[in-house]
């Protein structure tokens, strides 16, 4: 709206001014005339007039009648003289003006596209026009930037010229084309190519940011072909490509970005939004800090003054683009030991988003008969009657149950209460029905209905509720006086807040910059034992770098619970890393690594003295009781069965499956085009997956014995990999070597500090 008015006043003002000049010229040529008494013109009045006009119109275009009509009363009268220079230069200026403002831009912004495209130092290339784009241009203030538009955003186009920006156009293309789609294509490529795309003397960044998604996905196949014809260079091309995307559920089917090291990237701005959210409020921080046994890294249990069986609920009102995001991020990363995953969706469309849910996440959800016995698992996609086609799921459930129900309608408060009320130790509860106003009414009329039936707290009068509204954009509604203020609220003692405005989320810190990605780059390093952590991230597919995001935000739900957080404006405190090391338990998982080693050695060299290094613990990492069976309670122990608990919903909600046993092989735990895999199960199936595999290696081997067999243990033990992170997350130095540890949090700029979780 500001824009318009601003165009509307400029335009006024250029036409108040040509009229006054206008006026001024056909009043100085008509005291000419008339001053000279000329003949033909004087015969008839009409003809002064147009006369003194057409003079006055013929002096924009520059023409200044010195020796003619002027002449004679410009030597006679000498402030005629100055008022007819002035006429002059006034009439000169505005047409100079207008061809400067129409055409002289345009000049200058071709300067700008050419200057820009060659640039040596680090430019952006941003492909858009909508208000993500506008929020995401407020993020830089000189770096070298050039904007691409369609060619019906001649507005935005002369803005943006205004700002000082370089604009490329996309050329326009007629209706009338046989291959409308081809052509586009092509004049994209060229828009591209314009811009200085291919052009990476220096670093090229490009993100596109339109509203079209197929405009985006044209713009990522595009360079996607550029870097491919590199071929032996694509590794070295000084080129990242960001793509936004909404509106499929896997990237993967993105198949045109494979071969290209990495350079194409997508992302999803409600997968951004969600990803913020639950590392900053991961559930760690929600529940009532007593709940948690910081000793066992786990939720307190009965005799230990807690529950043998919590019930943690998450509470979704709406399920647009936000929910859906911050639903499956939260299956992943609020998983707890021991505890069920338990969701309620309320939408007016339930039934139909579910049906679309379900097909995206089939193995999250069971079939049970009407006792509730599960019949068929979800991620057991063939049946087997004998029920021992598959390894054993995974102990704890993922319970999600969609409701129809209107926004402030009595049927969605009803759901509520009973959901809350249904033996719910804690409830969080994300509203987002696409609309500020309506989702934070029913924000303050939920809390208010809570109140009333004595739901908003616990039986020992910790807060039981949580509420979070979406909003779009930081206006009044999120303001926290009208949300939260005044001695009613104070009593209510729960209080609203918001989270996922648009400028939030659409920064250069999270587009680009993501520093979670750097957590996400070192871990995938440590599992692939590379140094080279950015070089093994640019070959992993848009999945695996998703699944290492995930095993970096679960980093601080682990440290929550051991009581500990983690934080990037703080400095390093040897005191809380002694104690970390302590609490977790690191010279343990040292000792057993130093004994795997060993053992490593023993076989690499045929040590004679093998038999006494072969031990469960040292085969698997795992800590075990005196008896060298159970698993210890500890935090170690705890920790990693967590892990993999989060590893195990972040398939499922995925649409992975269980890879039936039929199918695994001596070197074969998944399959990655029918999404299934043999280590989605618990820990006891973990190790009975290595035995399968152990005894098909040693079917193919001629030497079997204790030499063979361990090396087979070794070679498929998968259970090693859920103690990775926490096991190197510091950096570390052998103490009877030279060797050195690169920690997970190194080069992430986060420390482990004492945990201040209320």
């Amino acid at each position: 709206m500001k824009i318009s008015r601003k165009q509307r006043l400029g335009g006024l003002g250029s036409i108040v001014y040509f009229t006054i000049v206008l006026a001024t010229g056909w009043i100085l040529y008509a005291l000419a005339i008339l001053h000279n008494k000329d003949e033909n013109l004087m015969l008839f009045l009409p003809f002064v007039i147009l006369s003194s006009l057409s003079f006055s119109i013929i002096t924009f275009a520059g023409y200044f009648n010195v020796q003619g009509i002027f002449s004679e009363l410009a030597k006679e009268n000498k402030v005629f003289m100055c008022f007819t220079i002035a006429h002059f230069i006034a009439a000169v200026a505005i047409t100079s003006l207008y061809i400067v403002k129409n055409f002289g831009k345009n000049i200058i912004n071709r300067c700008r596209v050419f200057s820009n495209s060659r640039s040596l130092s680090e430019k952006y290339i941003v492909i858009g026009c909508s208000r993500k784009t506008e929020l995401f241009l407020k993020n830089f203030k000189n770096e070298t930037m050039t904007v691409i538009l369609q060619s019906n955003e001649t507005e935005k186009e002369t803005e943006l010229i205004n700002r000082g920006y370089a604009v490329v156009s996309v050329k326009e293309i007629k209706k009338d084309e046989k291959d409308t789609c081809s052509e586009f294509y092509e004049s994209l490529k060229r828009s591209l190519e314009k811009a200085g795309a291919m052009r990476c003397n220096g670093k090229v960044k490009i993100v596109s940011i339109e509203e079209k998604n197929e405009i985006n996905l044209s713009v990522g196949k595009i360079m996607a072909d550029y870097v491919k014809e590199q071929k032996s260079k694509t590794s070295e091309i000084n080129l990242d490509v960001y793509i936004m995307y909404d509106f499929l559920e896997r990237t993967e089917h993105f198949y045109f970005i494979e071969n290209t090291a990495g350079k194409i990237r997508f992302f999803n701005t409600y997968e951004i939004m969600a990803r913020k959210l639950l590392w900053e409020k991961p559930i760690t921080k929600l529940i009532p800090q007593d709940w948690i046994n910081t000793q066992k890294a786990r939720l307190k249990r009965g005799n230990e003054g807690g529950k043998d069986k919590y019930k943690i609920s998450s509470i979704f009102i709406g399920f647009g683009g936000t929910n859906k995001a911050i639903l499956k991020t939260s299956i992943v990363n609020n998983q707890l030991l021991d505890v069920d995953y338990n969701a309620l969706v309320i939408s007016k469309d339930a039934k139909e988003q579910e049906k679309i849910f379900r097909n995206s996440a089939i193995g999250l959800f069971d079939e049970t008969d009407e006792s509730g016995k599960i019949t068929k698992h979800g991620a057991e996609i063939k049946q087997y009657s004998d029920h021992n086609g598959y390894l054993n799921g995974p102990d704890e459930k993922n319970i999600i149950v969609f409701k129809e129900a209107d926004a402030l309608s009595i049927e969605l408060y009803d759901l509520v209460i009973q959901e809350i009320s249904n033996e719910c130790d804690y409830a969080t509860f994300v509203i987002a029905l696409g609309n500020d106003k309506l989702s934070v009414e029913t924000a303050l009329e939920l809390r208010q209905k809570l109140y009333e039936t004595d739901l908003l707290l616990g039986k020992t009068g910790d807060p039981k509720v949580r509420i979070f509204v979406k909003i779009s954009a930081k206006t009044i509604y999120n303001d926290g006086k009208i949300l939260n203020g005044g001695d009613m609220a104070n009593k209510i003692n729960c209080n609203i807040e918001t989270f996922g405005a648009d400028e939030e989320v659409l920064t250069k810190e999270y587009l680009i910059d993501e520093k979670l990605d750097v957590l996400a780059k070192n871990i995938n390093g440590k599992y692939n034992g590379s140094a080279e952590s950015e070089a093994a991230w640019c070959k992993l597919k848009q999945f695996k770098r998703e699944s290492n995001r995930y095993a970096a935000m679960a980093i601080k739900v682990k440290l929550n619970l051991l009581g500990f957080d983690l934080k990037n404006d703080v400095k390093e405190d040897r005191e809380c890393k002694e104690l970390f090391d302590k609490n977790y338990g690191t010279n343990a998982a040292f000792n057993l690594r130093k004994k795997r080693k060993e053992l490593e050695d023993a076989i690499k060299n045929k040590d004679k003295n093998l038999l006494t290094l072969i031990t469960n613990e040292v085969i698997d990492l795992v800590e075990r009781e005196e008896n060298g069976i159970e698993f210890s309670d500890n935090a170690r122990n705890n920790l990693a069965k967590l892990e993999h608990q989060r590893w195990n919903a972040f398939h499922l909600a995925n649409d992975w499956t269980k890879l039936p046993i039929e199918k695994i092989g001596m070197d074969k735990r998944q399959d990655e085009v029918a999404k299934q895999h043999a280590c989605i199960t618990n820990f006891d199936g973990l190790i009975n997956l290595r035995e399968i595999q152990k005894n098909k290696k040693m079917d193919t081997s001629n030497n079997v014995d204790k030499y063979t067999e361990t090396k087979s243990l070794l070679e498929v033990d998968t259970i090693r990999y859920d103690f990775d992170t926490m096991d190197f997350l510091l950096d570390r130095t052998d103490e009877n070597s030279d060797e050195k540890y690169t920690g997970i949090l190194t080069g992430s700029g986060y420390h482990i500090c004492f945990a201040n979780l209320t």
